[in-house]
């Protein structure tokens, strides 16, 4: 489990509950002081991480407050019962710890009858799981909220009860419990495990012809001017990624943009990368104006089909972060640390 946690604090991004909107003005103060995508910039934000399935419509841009109620409204998903696989959620890299893997549902049922001793049985076992996946399935679209906050380098993630601190020129991190009010501290330097990195080789979408990039009309989202951009590509996946299978793909992305940086590093990937999101999320950096800060992102593969597939996300509740705000990242006083 220490092992498991130790590759969580290298790989996640994370916030606070505190977080409150900030007015435009500050925002764009914040915009104009940072010379680049590479000044020292701190902000703060809410991100709902979601997957469309089966042809689901991404919801209106400018709709945070309404998907992060519709979240907060829907009870508990309870874990699977019998050895069944719940949904899960992974840490990726850098924001992407926010980013939702779900199992997919098709293996769910599939042992049911081998398991069941008699008729009754397995129509009591196909109505549970049918109600389960019929939760999960709402939980997958609603999708979870993630409260961040990134300054000087450091990083804070709050997701329900655990927070993930992260200070990496201190080669520290610290996960609290915020119920148990305990903290555990992990120095990364010395930490005697090994992690070990699957090195096999995946090939990376390629491009069939040229991408088409269309700017959208600018919106106002969460009270912040954004630019938008619509590119439509076609993309061949040489093996199966993510939710994806292997063969030729219609990929739409929709992206806007706030003009304030990003304190993460301009995306280097090329283009066939970022469109590959439907399949895999790669990043959440711009890859229409790189160093500028994502508000809203939805990659749909294949859409207008049955099988279309949406991953998106979609930030609010977004402020500026400067030195009165470096106590979010310590473990307050009154936590017990625990080695």
């Amino acid at each position: 489990m220490k092992s498991l946690i130790i590759i969580l604090a290298k790989a996640a991004l994370l916030s606070t509950s505190a977080l409150s909107a900030a007015s435009g003005q500050d925002l764009a103060r914040a915009g104009a002081a940072a010379n680049g995508a590479q000044a020292q910039v701190g902000i703060a934000f809410d991100q709902i991480d979601r997957v469309l399935l089966r042809g689901q419509v991404p919801p209106p841009v400018d709709s945070f407050a309404a998907d992060a109620a519709r979240i907060a409204s829907l009870p508990p998903l309870k874990a699977a019962k019998h050895g069944g696989r719940a949904a899960v959620q992974t840490v990726g890299n850098m924001l992407l710890g926010a980013a939702m893997n779900f199992v997919p549902l098709g293996g769910i049922i599939g042992g049911i009858a081998s398991r069941a001793a008699n008729a009754a049985e397995e129509a009591a076992e196909r109505h549970y799981w049918e109600e389960h996946n019929a939760a999960l399935m709402r939980f997958i679209s609603a999708g979870t909220i993630t409260h961040f906050a990134l300054y000087h380098g450091w990083s804070r993630s709050e997701q329900k009860h655990e927070v993930t601190i992260l200070k990496p020129e201190e080669g520290l991190s610290f996960i609290l419990d915020t119920e148990k009010r305990t903290a555990q501290v992990i120095d990364l330097r010395t930490a005697p495990e090994t992690i070990e990195v699957d090195t096999a080789a995946t090939l990376p979408p390629a491009l069939v012809g040229e991408p088409e990039t269309t700017p959208l009309p600018e919106m106002t989202i969460g009270g912040l001017p954004a630019r938008g951009y619509r590119t439509n590509a076609t993309i061949e996946l040489h093996n199966a990624i993510g939710w994806c299978a292997a063969g030729r793909h219609i990929v739409t992305q929709v992206e806007y943009i706030v003009d304030m940086p990003d304190p993460q590093p301009p995306a280097t990937e090329v283009a066939a990368r970022g469109l590959g999101d439907g399949c895999q999320p790669a990043s959440t950096v711009s890859y229409r104006e790189p160093g500028r800060f994502v508000l809203y992102r939805a990659t749909s593969t294949d859409p207008d089909t049955p099988k279309a597939i949406t991953m998106m996300f979609e930030r609010g509740n977004v402020r500026p972060l400067n030195q009165k705000d470096a106590s979010l990242f310590s473990v307050p006083p009154a936590f017990t640390k625990e080695q």
